[in-house]
């Protein structure tokens, strides 16, 4: 997975915590997270 596209996700991510800051966002952006490191490795 390259950086930049790491990057833009992250990116995208935090501004939709930033526009809904709901449990479901944190949730999901923390499965996504933990999907690509799992996938990392």
């Amino acid at each position: 997975m390259s950086q930049s596209l790491y990057r833009d996700l992250k990116l995208r991510l935090m501004q939709m915590v930033a526009k809904l800051e709901t449990k479901e966002v944190l949730f999901l952006g923390c499965k996504i997270i933990l999907n690509m490191f799992a996938s990392q490795h």
